[in-house]
């Protein structure tokens, strides 16, 4: 090995960057970063082995011990009285050295995630927090869940849903419908005044080019809903893909990272990848990207409870990865720091009043929910099949023509028809040729079967009236 710098004091550790013996990557390194911090006495996670400018070039950054244990410290505009400029970025938290780090959100999307109370909600208040003091943007937060942890953002938002109810996920399902025709309105501003992305100028000049964070909570619960779910995912990977130089940030928040639950492009277009302690290589690399675990790049080694507030993020800097202390703003009235957030959304209101232009969004109408009314798959399907089996993967798009008002047809998949079969009529599909097909007699029996079984129902109810 040969020393290309000396070692010396970084921040809150000790920096080295080393030439390898040949044939020695420093990828591998990093693959074994465990290994190289128990030689040197350290927790893993004091230990941060980079590839330099070359494969071979190890670039070495070892904290001291027990240095990493202040945290990131207090918020850095709690006690500001200035605004934020999103084009810029906005506190995020410290990296290992000490130094703080910027989140980017203009031209980005953000996923973040991990196992229950280790700081993902957290991690996207902080960001929400910090756009919301640029009196420029404009801010959407859903929740699909009876969570307290938003609810101070609510005055400072043009969108606001908060709930598991079904009515609720209907209304986030209507208002991400409502944000991709958006996404269209904007590419034809950005058309009509000849630019190829959102710049401040524009941002600032009132015509309909501001900067737009929605941030989705629990995303998982509203991508897995039996009835939206699907259109939602779409939804998401759409408006992730073509929003960002519309000046559209999507940020994404979930504890459930599966290919069940987060679409695998989503994980490709978030640019900003942050990763609180995971449970396994899956759920890493659904946050920071594929391959990510096997490059060294891992979360799965953070500590639940000891690691808390401490995150694996990638597209914050040059680094591929590095490991973050994220800010803490507690919503919290009762604890000893009290609701810190809720006087960060009073002076970013002071500051639109100032502007003298309202709050951003807020002058449209929000989307109205459509309720759907019930429809008897049975007898929509006796409609559309004829007389000979279709593949069940046809038969969704038979049902959306059919019915072209009802959601779920517009959402459904042979794969969930399928099971809708079984599960609520005892219709099993063979497989046949790997085909699936629906055989039109089988869903005629079922409804003989059913209308024979509502009238014994009623026999039996008169004779026990009797």
């Amino acid at each position: 090995m040969q020393f290309l710098t000396p070692t010396r004091v970084d921040g809150r550790g000790t920096h080295a960057v080393i030439r390898l013996p040949a044939g020695v990557p420093a990828e591998r390194i990093a693959r074994r970063r465990a290994d190289l911090a128990t030689g040197l006495h350290r927790l893993a996670k004091e230990v941060w082995p980079t590839t330099g400018a070359e494969a071979g070039i190890l670039d070495l950054w070892v904290a001291d011990k027990g240095a990493l244990a202040e945290g990131a410290g207090a918020y850095p505009l709690l006690d500001d009285a200035g605004t934020v400029d999103v084009f810029k970025g906005v506190p995020f938290g410290r990296n290992l050295r000490g130094t703080p780090v910027v989140a980017p959100l203009m031209e980005r999307n953000t996923l973040t995630g991990g196992m229950p109370g280790q700081g993902k909600s957290s991690a996207a208040r902080v960001m929400m927090a910090g756009a919301a003091l640029d009196p420029t943007a404009e801010l959407r937060i859903w929740v699909p869940d009876a969570n307290f942890d938003f609810e101070a953002f609510r005055p400072r938002c043009s969108r606001y849903v908060m709930g598991a109810e079904d009515e609720r996920i209907a209304e986030i399902a209507e208002h991400l419908r409502e944000l991709h025709a958006e996404v269209q309105t904007r590419g034809e501003l950005l058309v009509r005044y000849e630019i190829p992305a959102v710049t401040r100028e524009y941002a600032s000049k009132g015509v309909g080019l501001h900067p737009l964070f929605c941030l989705l909570e629990e995303a998982h619960v509203a991508i897995q809903h039996p009835t939206h779910g699907a259109e939602v995912a779409k939804l998401i990977v759409d408006i992730m893909r073509l929003g960002r130089k519309r000046g559209i940030h999507l940020i994404l928040s979930t504890q459930a990272q599966t290919k069940d639950s987060m679409p695998r492009d989503a994980t490709r277009n978030a640019s900003n990848g942050i990763a609180f302690a995971v449970g396994d290589h899956v759920a890493n690399d659904a946050l920071l990207g594929q391959g990510a675990y096997t490059a060294g790049h891992r979360a799965t080694e953070l500590i639940p409870g000891v690691d808390r507030g401490t995150a694996v993020v990638k597209g914050f800097s040059g680094q591929r990865s590095e490991i973050v202390q994220v800010y803490f703003l507690s919503v919290d009235k009762d604890t000893p720091v009290g609701d810190q957030v809720t006087p960060l959304i009073e002076r970013a209101l002071d500051a639109i009043e100032r502007r003298g232009k309202g709050l951003p969004g807020a002058g449209r109408p929000g989307p109205q929910v459509q309720v759907q009314q019930p429809r008897d798959l049975l007898d929509d399907l006796d409609a559309v099949l004829g007389e000979e089996p279709v593949r069940t993967a046809d038969v969704p798009a038979l049902l959306a023509r059919h019915a072209p008002g009802h959601q779920p047809y517009q959402a459904m998949t042979g794969k969930a028809l399928r099971e809708a079969l079984a599960a609520e009529f005892g219709i099993k599909v063979p497989s046949t040729g790997n085909r699936w097909p629906l055989d039109p007699i089988t869903v005629r029996d079922a409804q003989v079967r059913r209308a024979t079984a509502d009238l014994d129902d009623d026999q039996d109810l008169d004779r026990s009236h009797e």
